[in-house]
């Protein structure tokens, strides 16, 4: 669904961002901490052009399923006490709290790290390291 060329504008009308460049890739993205970027990106996931997906709530569940193998949502299984999981929402909740009529602009917040996502700082260091390491996912160890 996405590239390394797959390139956006830094549209503001849809989302606040900052000065750089108008049309930003993934790595320019990662750079100047582009929002409309993800915004465009989150929204070409969750839709799946070319997937076979019959609703926005099936984009989202596998959207959501990825984000927990990068370790988002759960426990990382590292050796110190008390770790916390983070949370990203099951579709159960949108459709409780929307009564089964949401769309796009009701989950958008979630693409810039907002919203009802909640991350730990170990798993965002984590996701660096993916980064990093181009893609290899290692269990952190303190």
């Amino acid at each position: 669904v996405l590239t390394d060329s797959t390139y956006f504008p830094c549209n503001q009308s849809l989302v606040k961002c900052h000065g750089h460049p108008y049309m930003t890739n993934p790595q320019l993205s990662i750079q100047y901490s582009c929002n409309p970027y993800y915004y465009q990106a989150f929204r070409r996931v969750v839709h799946q052009k070319g997937e076979s997906f019959t609703s926005l709530q099936e984009g989202y569940k596998a959207w959501r399923e990825k984000a927990m193998k990068f370790g988002f949502g759960r426990r990382l299984g590292v050796d110190i006490a008390d770790e916390g999981s983070g949370s990203i929402p099951l579709v159960d909740r949108f459709n409780r709290v929307y009564k089964n009529n949401w769309n796009y602009s009701n989950i958008y917040s979630l693409s810039i790290g907002q919203g009802e996502m909640g991350v730990t700082l170990l798993q965002m260091a984590n996701q660096a390291c993916i980064i990093a390491n181009r893609g290899y996912y290692y269990t952190p160890h303190l």
